[in-house]
């Protein structure tokens, strides 16, 4: 499993992180470091549009 720790992209002087994450109906607000992505789970990422490319691929490759 990948976690918020290991998402964190960055890239130049941007970067991307995750802001909330939904979890089988509930909002997690501001999850922090040891919270862990399970399937299903929606992220909500901010950042540069080039920094927000790579999180995405990185999240969806479950790449630390």
């Amino acid at each position: 499993m990948i976690s918020v720790v290991d998402s964190y992209v960055r890239i130049g002087s941007g970067g991307a992180g995750v802001a909330r994450v939904r979890r089988r109906g509930m909002r997690m607000g501001d999850p922090g470091p040891e919270t862990r992505f399970e399937a299903g789970d929606v992220v909500v990422v901010l950042g540069e549009p080039d920094s927000l490319a790579a999180a995405e691929l990185r999240l969806l490759q479950g790449i630390k």
